[in-house]
Parts: structure tokens; sequence; C-alpha cells
């Protein structure tokens, strides 16, 4: 945490490429303030932490989607498959955005796009049963009009459960070569992340998950985050089951409310072990308007 402090002296925000990669992924982790450091049930999270899916006990499969500003859309894939004490997992998101091209005071010449998209394969192992080793191996490009450019990356993550339900994680992200567009050399923000999550049975059709991390990146000063769900199991009928979300962001300084989040889900158990869920978040950006994130999750328990 020091060293990042040291060169947030030197890195001022906006001097970092690739700054899609500070977008949060998936509407569950949006919902509970992107604090997804230490959270091991839900595939979305090998990209807070690469480390989290080797103490999976399920397949998962998800996809997310979202509009972010009217022109600019953003969606996300990522599955993991546990396979003994080793995990394998993919996880791919894309923004894009389309505009018309000017030249002159309001003269329409064309249109031009942008594109960036990431690309990871994910690597964890489980030590002992409590303790698990993650890694995640990324290409990284990006497409402005005509200039293209693309970087090479790493993350690297440790996830350690306390106790059955208290988790403690770390994790180092966007580690990666630096990119050129024309002459303009720029490197990747990096990202170094440590949360913590607890889950509270009350009964077991009432499961409340606490999660919080610290999250700073090379060019920016240190965000915390809390968040937390409420999982009401078998309330309207047995195999439906409902998810209530709140989280908040520090540095979201562009509002009153901006850095809140609410998120709601829906989820039908189609077997004992196997379920679908539905998504839906709230995001304030304060001054800038708002976004809904939408997921679709798939979960085959082991």
């Amino acid at each position: 945490m020091i060293f990042f402090l040291i060169f947030n002296l030197f890195y001022d925000a906006g001097k970092t490429g690739a700054n899609f990669l500070k977008l949060s992924i998936g509407a569950r982790a949006t919902a509970m303030g992107a604090t997804y450091t230490a959270i091991t049930d839900d595939c979305d999270a090998i990209f807070y932490n690469p480390s989290t899916t080797g103490l999976f006990n399920s397949f998962d499969f998800s996809l997310m989607f979202l509009n972010l500003y009217n022109k600019i859309n953003y969606s996300s894939l990522s599955t993991s498959l546990p396979i003994n004490n080793f995990s394998l997992g993919i996880g791919v998101s894309l923004l894009s955005f389309t505009d018309e091209k000017l030249i002159g005071p309001g003269k329409i010449v064309g249109k031009y796009s942008c594109n960036d998209i990431l690309f990871l394969l994910n690597l964890s192992f489980n030590l002992y049963k409590k303790f698990a080793l993650g890694t995640n191996l990324k290409y990284v490009a990006s497409k402005y009009d005509n200039y293209y450019a693309y970087s090479l990356a790493t993350d690297l993550g440790v996830i350690f459960k306390i106790f059955d339900n208290l988790n403690l994680g770390a994790s180092l992200l966007h580690l990666g070569t630096k990119r050129r567009f024309i002459s303009y050399k720029e490197m990747l923000p990096l990202n170094l992340r440590i949360g913590i999550s607890y889950k509270i049975f009350f009964t077991k059709k009432i499961i409340t998950t606490l999660a919080s991390d610290l999250s700073t990146y090379i060019d920016q000063l240190p965000s915390f985050g809390v968040g937390g769900e409420v999982l009401l199991k078998g309330i309207r009928k047995e195999k439906e089951h409902f998810a209530l979300r709140i989280g908040y962001r520090t540095n979201e300084k562009i509002g009153t409310f901006s850095g809140f989040s609410l998120g709601f889900g829906y989820i039908y158990q189609f077997l004992e072990n196997i379920f679908l869920s539905i998504d839906l978040t709230y995001l304030d950006y304060g001054y800038l308007g708002f976004s809904e994130r939408v997921s679709l999750t798939f979960k085959y328990l082991y």
C-alpha cells in the first residue's frame, strides 16, 4: 500500500491507459460496492481476485450487460470450472462506443468507433482446503478509430478461509507491459486490493453476506468499499429465492449519492444443485447520471 501511495505522487488520474479496467463487472458485485476481493461463490470474482475460484464448489457461467451514458455499451462473460484442487476459468469484457465523425462546425463526414477488450485465462490452486493461490493471464487491447494498441498482463491473488464463513483475500491486478498509441506509451492501471467477507446463517432460509475491501490504483488515492446481501430462500415458492443488495464505495465525489449502489436478484432452483439467477443493479454516478447492470448466471453445485 505504501508503494502505491508513493507512486500516486508521479501518476495523476488520467496518466494510465485502458481505464475501462476500473469499471466494476457483474451486477451482484456492483450492487455490493465492488467488494469482491474475498467472495468465493460467484465466477465474476475472477476479475477482482484470481484466487477466489480455488475455493469454489460449483461450475459457474455468467453474462453481464451495461449501457453507460447512452452511447457506451459494456458487457462481460465469465466462467469457472473446479477440478479437484485446481480451477480453470475464462473471463472476457468488451466496451464499445460509436459516434459521428465531425470536421469543422457540425459537418458530419462519417462515424468512428472505439473498442476496449479484455480476455483472461484464470488458473487457481486450492492448498490445504482453506488456502488458495491464483493468477490471470490477460490480453488487453484497444482500438480508437484507426489506431490500435495492446498489452499483455497478469493478475496475482491469494485467499484464506479463516473460519468456515470468514474469508480474507488480496490481489494485485493489471501488472503488464506498456502499450503504444502512435508515439505515446501508457501503462495499465495497476490495482492493489485487500478484502474480507463473512456469511451469517440466521436460519436455513435467511443468509446474509457482508463484504468490505480497500482498493487503490497507481494513479488514484485508495477507496474503501462496503457491501451486503440478504438471501431469502423459498419465501414465495420452495424453488424461488430472492436477494437484496446494497453497497457503497468512497472516492466518488461527483454528486450527493454517487458511490451508492442497490441491487436485486431472482434465483430459480431447477434441481437440487442447478440454479439460474437474474440480477439487476442500480449505480449512481452523481452528476453524470446512473446506470443499470443486468447479469444472468448459471450455477451447478458439486
